[in-house]
């Protein structure tokens, strides 16, 4: 039984992996609807705001318990520099946004990145557990 839940999960991973490469690299002209509809783009803005949402809570939860739960902040941590790698294909693609979207790319990849050495530094992941 487990068996068939890590498959059908490892399925279900392909989801987020697929629609994600699709929509870093089509931009804001990815549909899949193929009709462009304010509908599409304001359903998909607020989907991957309330993970965000998700991700800021995930980094608080593990931060109540920083030594056992250090594997779980690195990821959400890499998770968020992945988001500004995304960003930076906007850059490349558009060229540089808004004041503050470059700001978050700073931060995306410049300070998380620091903060994530430091987090290893002052949390090694035991090998046993990595």
């Amino acid at each position: 039984m487990t068996r068939l839940l890590r498959a059908l999960l490892t399925l279900l991973g392909l989801v987020p992996v697929v629609t994600g490469l699709l929509g870093v690299i089509g931009g804001v002209t990815f549909d899949p609807t193929d009709n462009a509809s304010s509908h599409y783009f304001d359903s998909e803005y607020r989907f991957l705001n309330g993970v965000w949402i998700c991700v800021g809570v995930a980094l608080w939860w593990s931060l109540r318990r920083p030594g056992p739960r250090a594997a779980v902040t690195r990821f959400l941590l890499v998770a968020m520099v992945a988001g500004g790698l995304a960003r930076a294909v906007s850059v490349v693609t558009l060229g540089w946004p808004s004041p503050v979207f470059t700001a978050a790319l700073g931060v995306e990849l410049l300070l998380i990145p620091a903060l994530v050495a430091w987090h290893a530094k002052a949390y090694p992941i035991p090998a046993s557990t990595a």
